[in-house]
């Protein structure tokens, strides 16, 4: 039985005592059962709220829905339950602290961050506490629950913003937080952007691909999820007064392209991703370089990134 808990000291210490009735106990399944595959991940979600069930169902694309690639037999089961099932009032949300929080043991990993809690069993289902609707929380745990898994199917989360050039090849822009990422999207005419936060890489036999991330962000176009644009090049965004391309080498190609891997949590990750990433990396550099792109507020610098 999950009790509701009394108001604690702090919304971090509230969500622990929450995270402690959680670790192996797997809730009663529901009657709002989706089943699709999120970027390559086949998950059967539990919820609590049809409403929810129904955002879900007009947020995600239908193929994805429909998804021939979903097994019963691999999916990771996710049950999506209310908070007010563990908190008396909404202070359990007031939270400072907005970094993702991983706790590890032997039979589970919990997860906090301000607007979520979670736990991932090694039995291979996971519980998510968090608001029956699709808003920051809702991102902040699925940002938790699937770039790991992403991998094995040959795809990254990338901090990025994405866009599609006139010659449609997608062009990745990188940096860190204040770099530009979504002023380029908005300097971005009549092209179109795939998002301008978290973007999605798929390499493979068949080169490098792009798509928009379902995973938090600015978008346009909820069908643009499930479409795929072959890379044109990256660019390490850098705000200039001038608008130039600075050739970078390999090495610093790789170092960027893999501090701009998103929530893969490292400390938390195994060997074996590890040198996932690594191959990754190394096979994307070998193919794309990552300039340093000076830009500033004239939209001149689209003359280097049309040209790439």
């Amino acid at each position: 039985m999950i009790q509701t808990l009394e108001n604690s000291s702090s919304a971090r210490e509230q969500k622990r005592q929450a995270l402690a009735t959680l670790v192996g106990v797997k809730p009663n399944p529901t009657p709002y059962v989706l089943n699709c595959t999120y970027h390559g991940v086949a998950i059967k979600f539990y919820f609590e709220s049809e409403s929810l069930l129904t955002e879900m169902k007009s947020f995600l694309p239908l193929n994805w829905q429909n998804s021939e690639s979903f097994s019963e037999k691999t999916a990771m089961e996710v049950f999506w339950l209310k908070p007010e099932r563990f908190f008396t009032s909404s202070s359990w949300q007031d939270d400072i602290n907005s970094d993702c929080e991983i706790i590890t043991a032997a039979q589970a990993e919990s997860a906090i961050q301000r607007d979520f809690i979670g736990m991932l069993d090694v039995r291979g289902f996971a519980v998510v506490v968090a608001n029956q609707q699709i808003d920051d929380g809702f991102f902040n745990a699925i940002r938790w629950l699937l770039p790991r898994r992403m991998l094995q199917f040959k795809s990254v989360l990338l901090h990025s913003s994405c866009i599609v050039g006139h010659n449609s090849l997608a062009y990745f822009f990188l940096g860190p937080s204040g770099a530009g990422k979504t002023t380029v999207t908005q300097m971005a005419g009549d092209r179109m952007v795939l998002g301008d936060d978290m973007n999605v890489l798929n390499w493979g036999l068949d080169g490098l691909h792009a798509e928009a991330g379902a995973l938090g962000q600015r978008y346009s176009n909820s069908s643009l999820f499930s479409r795929q644009f072959p890379v044109g090049g990256f660019f390490w965004l850098r705000q200039s007064s001038r608008n130039f391309l600075n050739p970078q080498n390999n090495a610093k190609s790789s170092i960027r392209l893999l501090s701009s891997c998103a929530n893969l949590f490292w400390n938390q990750s195994s060997a074996e991703l590890h040198q996932t990433v690594l191959s990754m990396i190394e096979k994307v550099v070998s193919i794309q370089s990552i300039p340093e792109l000076e830009f500033n507020f004239d939209g001149g610098f689209w003359k280097y990134v049309d040209s790439n």
